[in-house]
Parts: C-alpha cells; sequence; structure tokens
C-alpha cells in the first residue's frame, strides 16, 4: 500500500515533442536522481491504439526500474556477467531480432547493464506472460535464450528480495491494465 509512496517520482515532467539525440535516436523518457522522470513524445499517444500505448508504458515501466535501482540498487556485477562481451555504445546499429540472438531483450538492452536491467523489465511488464514466454521461444540461439531466462531469474529476485513484490504477479496486473486502458477508449 505504501510502495508508490515511498518510492515514486516526485516530479514528472511531460513534453510532447521529440528528443532526438546525435545519433538519430530518439530519446522517450529519462529518470534522474531517483526523483524525477521526464517523457517525451506524449503529443503522439493514441489511448485507443495498443502499439501507442504500449510504447507510452513501456517507457514509463523502463524509466521506473530506473528509479527503483537509483533507490535500491540490483547487482550490476553479477548481471552484467550474464552477457558482458556484447555492451555497445553503438547499440542502435543493431534490431532487437539480431540483439535477442545475443541474449539481451532489444537492442537498447546492449547499451549497458543498467538499461538491459531496465529493458528486461520494461518488456516483461508490456506483455503478458504467454506473450513474454513465446517471445523467449522465438529466440534461435539456445545460449541466448538460456541467458534472458538467467537475467529473468535475477529481476525476479530483484523485485521479490528489494519490494517483496512478484515480477509474475505484477506482469498478471499490468497486461489486465494495459488491456483495459486500450479497450476503453
Amino acid at each position: 500500500e505504501d510502495f508508490v509512496k515511498k518510492i515514486s517520482p516526485r516530479q514528472i515532467l511531460v513534453a510532447g515533442g521529440i528528443n532526438l539525440n546525435q545519433s538519430a535516436t530518439i530519446t522517450l523518457g529519462l529518470a534522474e536522481g531517483g526523483k524525477k522522470i521526464t517523457f517525451f513524445q506524449t503529443d503522439f499517444l493514441e489511448p485507443g491504439n495498443r502499439a501507442s500505448v504500449v510504447q507510452f508504458i513501456r517507457t514509463t515501466q523502463h524509466e521506473y526500474t530506473h528509479i527503483l535501482n537509483q533507490t535500491k540498487p540490483f547487482n550490476e556485477e553479477a548481471y552484467g556477467k550474464i552477457t558482458p562481451s556484447n555492451y555497445t555504445g553503438s547499440w542502435f546499429n543493431s534490431t532487437d531480432e539480431a540483439s535477442r540472438e545475443l541474449g539481451y531483450i532489444t537492442a537498447y538492452a546492449r547499451a549497458e547493464v543498467v538499461e538491459d536491467f531496465a529493458e528486461m523489465v520494461a518488456e516483461m511488464l508490456t506483455r503478458s506472460k504467454t506473450d513474454w514466454d513465446n517471445l523467449i521461444a522465438s529466440i534461435n540461439n539456445e545460449e541466448a535464450r538460456e541467458n534472458i531466462r538467467k537475467k529473468e531469474d535475477m529481476v525476479a529476485e530483484y523485485f521479490e528480495s528489494a519490494f517483496g513484490i512478484s515480477i509474475y504477479d505484477l506482469q498478471d496486473k499490468a497486461d489486465e491494465h494495459l488491456t483495459n486502458v486500450v479497450n476503453n477508449n
């Protein structure tokens, strides 16, 4: 009951336009100091369009994960040892599909360990358990599938030990609420 009261951004900034980076990538959100989240492209949110809502909720989950990590850090060293060799500042030169074959849930997950962790959470919380399992099953590289499952285990352990929350129960609730938002607009 007190979870959000204790660990939530104290400032939420909303910018309607695009935040374009020098690399031609787009920043959808930023979490700062465990207290502030900035969202971009909010003028483009279409409440009845599932893909649009998923993108916004996914950004929210990703940035909120940074807030959680800034409040209670996860074991970055252990997490980073799962797939240590393919983090890259040029993550944007890859696709999500190709990155999954290397053991990263998205291309952006390859940017660094903390982004990898946040991407795992965001992907898990914007998919039903069945959709999540189907996504993992679609990965051809067995080692990559196993590594993503190891990361999933670390995410689950983090939420349980740090906050007493089952990521899988949260996943069910998030999917239920996401579906309600899309269907009721």
